[in-house]
């Protein structure tokens, strides 16, 4: 799978669901571990494509990032467990050049799309948080 360095100065503004509405870097980092840092399964398209099990679930659009939670989010609280992903979604603005940062756009309709770059990277580029 080739991965798209985002090249120097180009801006990238994405959405991921994070599990604290603190605008504190430190706070949010563990929100931008890959499944694989948490030393969870590979599941779906990671089982074929590790990358994607190291890389990070983003969207375009804010919408997007509550689409996917109002279709997950219900079916954990109906079931009694909690909802991991979080309960919020924080708008990344990232800058080529700041520092290292990798995206696939498969140019999915929901606008979903991976990134790949140090959680604290992330969570440093984090300039706004708003509900699920």
């Amino acid at each position: 799978m080739a991965k798209l360095a985002l090249p120097e100065g180009v801006v990238l503004c994405a959405h991921r669901l994070v599990t604290t509405n603190a605008l504190d870097p430190a706070a949010l980092e563990g929100s931008f571990y890959s499944n694989k840092r948490k030393g969870r399964r590979a599941r779906g398209r990671e089982i074929n494509c590790p990358a994607i099990w190291d890389g990070l679930s983003c969207f375009y659009s804010l919408q997007g990032a509550r689409d996917l939670y109002g279709f997950i989010a219900p079916k954990l609280k109906r079931a009694g467990k909690p909802v991991a992903m979080g309960n919020f979604v924080a708008e990344l603005r990232l800058v080529g050049g700041t520092y290292e940062v990798w995206y696939k756009d498969r140019h999915d309709p929901t606008g979903h799309i991976t990134i790949w770059a140090a959680p604290l990277d992330l969570a440093g580029a984090v300039v706004d948080i708003h509900d699920a």
